[in-house]
Parts: C-alpha cells; structure tokens; sequence
C-alpha cells in the first residue's frame, strides 16, 4: 500500500489548499507518475483539472476515510488505462479498492466481470465501475456505460448509457467514441444521426482504434455523414490491413481488384488478397487462385490456382468447388494436379491475432 499511494501530510487545515500544498503534490506527483510530465499528456491535463477543482475542496475531505486519496492519487486514478501498478495480490488490492483508491475499484470491477479471481458478478462489477467512475475513472465510465446499455448487473438504463459514453468520449477514450459512433449509425437508442457517427469514428479512428478505423473508412465508401471519398476510404481500411485483420485485407484487395472508387490497382489487390488467403480466408483464396488462373496481377499459373482453389473448397467455399472441375478441364497434366494438390495439403495458415480494442456491441 505504502508503495503505491503518495502520501502528503497537510500540517494545518485551511478553509482552502494553498499554492504550496499544490505545488508539492505536483512535484510528488510527476515523480510518481512520469506521464505527468509530458507536455500535454492525456494524464497531466487531468490532473492539473484537478488542481484546479481541488482550490474549491476543503483540505480536511482528505482526511476523511471515505477520501483517503492525495491529490496525485486521485489524478492517476482518473485514467486507469495508464496503467497504474497494482499489487499482485487479491487481497491488497481488495484493500486499496475499500479505502477508495480509483484504479483498484476499477480492476476489481473487470474482475467481477471477467471472472478473473471471482465467480463471475456483474452486479459486483457494476458496484465497482461505479464507484471508480464516481472519481473520474474514464474506462469505468465506459465499462459502467456499457453495464448499463447491456442491463448486465442491473435494470437496463440506455439514457443514463448514453450520458456516460457521451462523457468519457468527450474526455478522449476510444471505446466510449466508437461505441457512442455506432449508437449513432445504428439509431439505436439515439436517432440516427451519420454526422455524429463519423464524428466519434473518426475520433476513435485517430486514436488508432481498429474498429473505429474500419467503421470510419466504411462511411467514407458509403458517403454517411461525409463526403464519399474511395482514397479516404482506402487510407483508413489499409490502416487496418497492415495490422493483420483478414477481412479488411481481402476487402482492401477486391477494392483495388475492380477499383472501387480508387484507381484500378490489380498488383495491389494480389498482395492483400494474398494476406488474406494465407491467414486462411476461404474467399480470399478462392479469389487469389481465379487470379492466378487468369494472370490477374499476378503470372498467370495454373498450379498455384489449382492449390488455393483446393484450399478453398476443402473450407467449404462454393465458388471453389464448383471450380475445381472446370480447372482440370483445361487441360491440366497429371502433374500439374500432384502439385497443386500437394501445395494444399501442405498449406498452413499465417494467422495474425489482432487484439480487440472495442467494447461489446451487443
């Protein structure tokens, strides 16, 4: 406990905090937290909040063992996704949550939820997320936002949802802007509003949420509360792409494959559709082998179409196995097929995790 909480020792109580006492919880906690630093981070700019807010409290709150935290505490505790070290220990942090410490009540919360070190208890969580929300944690604000949608702990509360993604994605986190997008692309609970979406996808898109990215470039094909833009579009769908996430590289190919509001690029679309094939996307390898059987960006190669259309049609693609016939009509040698088919069986897939970075859209 003695390791994680700064401590500041008021010697006197005045009715406001003096400049000193601020000061000094500055200096300590820039030391602690080296975020604070930065010029402009996310972390300093809410703790200079603060500050500011904390000229208006009366020092003797502090003292109070329902608001134990320093000032410096409670700043970190105000953005948990700064990742705050906790102890290892359930009970320790069970402890720090109990005296009020933000980032514990918030990973208490996500345990209560996750079943991580409890029985699963969405009521528990909610309790939790609640409480570290009350301190300005932005991902509980999130995570109680979601609890509340999703009725998940208690009575479904869709108004009071909205107000909370609406605050933490006012105050920068990516989750609550995508979902608060896509409550606004959806009508759900909202009138539809494609301005709005856009508006908080791209946010969230800035930030480099992968979901986010995808749904903004999806509005930029679509023209939804923006200009229609293929090269926009394109910009934001490679941005995931080049994260590993299959389907946006088998849609980025087809894009360029029949220039879909970009400029015909067949060289381009071999090479993501192929990334997309070789994570084992069964229509990205039926794709790449009917390029390769008409030299379509790629040399025209009758064992290589012949291997991924195989390699389609064993995931039950219909397209493949509707083709594979065809192929071997045209003429292929017996040891055109050994080949092909010894390429399929040996095929194994390159799959890429991309870590989810959204919040439940149920």
């Amino acid at each position: 406990m003695k390791n994680i909480l700064l401590i500041i020792t008021f010697c006197t109580l005045p009715l406001l905090v003096s400049a000193q006492t601020l000061a000094d919880s500055q200096r300590k906690a820039a030391a602690k937290y080296p975020e604070l630093s930065k010029a402009g981070s996310p972390l300093n700019t809410k703790f200079l909040a603060l500050v500011n807010e904390a000229k208006q409290i009366n020092p003797a709150s502090l003292n109070d063992p329902n608001w134990p935290l320093t000032l410096a505490d409670r700043a970190a505790g105000m953005a948990s996704q700064h990742k705050v070290a906790l102890p290892k220990k359930l009970p320790e942090i069970q402890a720090m949550a109990d005296k009020g410490y933000a980032p514990a009540q918030a990973a208490l919360g996500v345990m209560h939820r996750d079943a991580q070190g409890f029985t699963k208890d969405d009521a528990e969580a909610l309790k939790w997320f609640r409480k570290a929300a009350e301190q300005g944690d932005v991902d509980s604000i999130t995570n109680l936002a979601v609890a509340l949608r999703d009725g998940a702990g208690a009575e479904q509360d869709v108004d009071e949802a909205v107000k909370l993604f609406k605050k933490a994605a006012e105050a920068g986190d990516g989750k609550a802007q995508l979902a608060l997008g896509v409550i606004y692309e959806e009508g759900r609970f909202q009138p539809r509003n494609d301005d709005e979406a856009v508006k908080w996808f791209f946010k969230a898109a800035e930030q480099g949420g992968t979901e986010a990215q995808r749904k903004y470039s999806m509005m930029c094909f679509a023209g939804r509360g923006v200009k229609k833009d293929g090269v926009e579009g394109a910009k934001w769908l490679r941005k995931v792409a080049e994260k590993g996430d299959m389907k946006a590289q088998y849609d980025l190919g087809i894009i360029f494959r029949d220039g879909q509001l970009v400029t015909k690029n067949e060289t381009e679309a071999a090479k993501w559709i192929r990334k997309a094939a070789e994570q084992g996307d069964p229509q990205a390898q039926f794709a790449l082998g009917d390029m390769y059987q008409n030299g379509i960006g790629v040399p025209k190669s009758e064992v290589d179409a012949y291997m991924w259309i195989l390699i389609a049609s064993g995931q039950g693609n219909d397209d493949a196995q509707g083709n594979i016939s065809r192929l071997e009509r045209r003429g292929m040698t017996a040891e055109q097929r050994a080949a092909g088919q010894k390429r399929a069986n040996e095929f194994k897939p390159k799959k890429t995790v991309v870590p989810p970075d959204s919040v439940p859209m149920r």
